[in-house]
């Protein structure tokens, strides 16, 4: 009789302790799985950032370059009409003798 409460105090020891590795482990790998999908979360949201943030710097570093070759464009542009009045002009004056 001592034996056998013996065994089932032992027997409810040891399913206690089961029990509860057994809860500690999905405890440990539920945790394992949050922070995981934690870090995976940040990674992914980390990276769309800086690529959202690159997209948005290479696209104003585009529409300055775009702003600058305009700019140069119209000067030269500007530059080469002055230079051809300039010398139409001079033409003119040579033709005709003026001063």
């Amino acid at each position: 009789m001592g034996k056998l409460i013996f065994h089932c105090h032992v027997s409810g020891w040891n399913w206690m302790r089961d029990c509860f590795f057994i809860f500690r482990i999905s405890f440990v790998t539920h945790n394992f799985i949050i922070r995981s999908s934690f870090i995976t979360h940040n990674f992914i949201m980390v990276h769309s950032f800086f690529i959202v943030h690159s997209l948005f710097v290479v696209r104003k570093l585009c529409i300055i370059s775009l702003w600058s070759v305009s700019i140069c464009s119209m000067s030269c542009s500007i530059s080469n009409r002055s230079v051809r009045r300039v010398s139409i002009t001079s033409v003119w004056r040579s033709v005709n003798g003026s001063l």
